[in-house]
């Protein structure tokens, strides 16, 4: 139907481009060679994945609970025998949702300075969105899930780290096996990286190039003191990142589950919940445990500073950023 569709004697190219100075925009001659290649060229059709194979094929040991005790807000906490905390909270309020996240002490404060470039945070979102786990390519798991409401995705933040997801009742097991292959079987592969680069480099130019772009970069050197753990988007920052550097570091953080706390709240029963959170968690290695590097610790510059930035517009506007800091010896964790 397609080829009656679009014959050759039936179409239409139409380009858009800027006008710009030192753009040189395709002439009809090239768009008519290059649908003259595309004609020409021998292109296979894209060969069926197998996706009939289990996320995990093995079986797994898993840990027992060894201690149970009631929590706060009508929670329940478990300790695993690999050391895993876990607080569930039954709730009801959406009846096809449980939500999962499981954190420790570490993340970006972890990772050496002359390693930060690579997670900066475009560069490890792309690289997130694009690669699979295990043996599953990027574009092998979403076909794999499909039918199913379950996900799960590792998180790196400035000081923690570990796995989040989410699920329906019904497929919480998928999203925990999801979770448990993202610490024992994560994937680095070198073209899942590169697509991320490459979307990165088509449309770093045009960014650099508005003043919202330039006037984020300057508050951030500003308020931080130009403190080299606060990596921002530039050109210099994306030729430092780096696959293997990633690799490193994420195996350093995802090492087990020592000083993790799992909490799980939604539509679940503590009954049928309990052995799949043995299973699946329980099956993570303890691990070393991280503790936070309190001399890497980001803090804010000290002193009244005042700096104004000028900047070409074509439409003139003024931004005015006042940042008010003090030290206040008060813990979030009690």
């Amino acid at each position: 139907m397609v080829s009656q569709i679009i014959p050759e004697q039936n179409l239409i190219i139409l380009y858009t481009g800027p006008e710009k100075e030192g753009l040189a925009n395709p002439s009809e001659g090239d768009l008519l060679a290059v649908l003259e290649t595309v004609a020409n060229a021998e292109i296979q059709a894209n060969t069926e994945d197998n996706l009939n194979e289990p996320l995990i094929s093995k079986e797994l040991k898993g840990s027992k609970v060894t201690k149970e005790t009631q929590g706060i807000h009508g929670s329940t906490v478990w300790t695993l025998a690999n050391g895993l905390k876990v607080i569930v909270k039954p709730t009801d309020y959406k009846k096809d949702q449980v939500i999962f996240t499981l954190e420790m002490d570490g993340g970006r404060n972890r990772i050496p300075v002359e390693d930060l470039a690579s997670f900066e945070n475009t560069v490890w979102s792309l690289y997130l969105s694009n690669t699979g786990v295990a043996g599953f390519s990027g574009t092998q798991l979403p076909k794999m899930l499909a039918g199913k409401r379950a996900s799960a995705k590792p998180f790196i933040n400035g000081y923690s780290h570990g796995i989040s997801g989410q699920s329906s009742p019904k497929d919480i097991e998928t999203a925990f096996q999801l979770a448990y292959l993202y610490f024992t079987a994560p994937r680095f592969d070198a073209d899942e990286f590169t697509s991320g680069i490459r979307q990165i480099e088509a449309v770093l130019p045009n960014i650099k190039t508005t003043p919202d772009y330039k006037y984020e970069i300057e508050m951030e050197k500003v308020l931080y003191g130009n403190n080299p753990r606060v990596v921002s988007l530039t050109d210099e920052t994306l030729a430092k990142a780096d696959l293997a550097t990633i690799e490193k570091n994420y195996r350093m953080l995802f090492n087990g589950v020592k000083g993790a706390t799992l909490i799980i709240t939604g539509n679940v029963d503590l009954e049928t919940l309990k052995p799949l959170v043995e299973k699946y968690f329980g099956s993570i290695s303890k691990g070393k445990g991280l503790k936070i590097n309190e001399k890497d610790i980001i803090q804010f510059a000290k002193g009244n500073i005042a700096k104004t930035l000028e900047l070409e517009m074509e439409t003139p506007k003024s931004s005015v950023l006042q940042f008010h800091s003090a030290y206040m010896p008060i813990s979030t964790k009690t």
